[in-house]
């Protein structure tokens, strides 16, 4: 009788361990399903700063052509970011691309800075030479076109081409794991850093 009662024992908690290990492959499989039902519902976005970059550029430009130091070019540089859009199809595969839109912005943003610094450093000239007239008309005139033209055109460039960062942002991968919860997702590529997205609010998303 008493080894009966050990046999049954036994093989309750046989059967209460098999039901456990049910449960949980359930439970990973259910939230493992919900992570990547997630990550396709949207289109998911991370910001590249070219902030410095641009920065960068200007100055180097202002003290090749030897305008000046005399102002901070920090200070007139606003934030310039692009943004990376991913898309998450399955078992961890995405695909990104830049946003043209974006892109776009932060050209605008910057050659208005680059054009914005040179204007300045030409007025500095002109009130430290006891001249008086309108930066901006003098330059035309001695250009023969509007600055922020000549920048564009003839100045070296303060932050790469469209095609050039496409080029570099534009490809498919795969996570090695993933986690989103619906606002971010968080993807961790082997041998880098996680990267964390937020959802994509643009034009084209669910």
């Amino acid at each position: 009788m008493a080894a009966r009662k050990r046999r049954r024992g036994f093989g309750g908690v046989i059967a209460v361990f098999v039901i456990m290990l049910l449960l949980m492959s359930v439970m990973i499989f259910f939230f493992l399903t919900k992570e990547e039902r997630l990550a396709k519902q949207s289109k998911w976005v991370r910001q590249v700063d070219l902030t410095e970059s641009v920065t960068e550029g200007i100055e180097d430009y202002i003290r090749l052509a030897r305008l000046g130091d005399e102002i901070d070019v920090k200070n007139i540089v606003p934030s310039i970011k692009y943004n990376v859009i991913l898309t998450f199809k399955s078992k961890g595969e995405f695909d990104e691309s830049l946003d043209q839109a974006s892109y776009e912005e932060c050209e605008s943003l910057a050659y208005k800075a680059f054009e914005e610094a040179v204007t300045l450093l030409v007025k500095n000239r002109l009130e430290a030479s006891g001249r008086a007239g309108n930066p901006s008309d003098l330059i035309t005139e001695t250009l023969g076109c509007d600055l922020a033209t000549y920048l564009k055109e003839n100045a070296p460039a303060i932050l790469p081409s469209f095609d050039e960062l496409n080029s570099s942002t534009q490809k498919s991968g795969r996570a090695e794991t993933y986690l989103c919860n619906g606002n971010t997702l968080v993807i961790v590529k082997s041998g880098e850093d996680p990267i964390l997205y937020d959802k994509w609010e643009g034009e084209g998303n669910e």
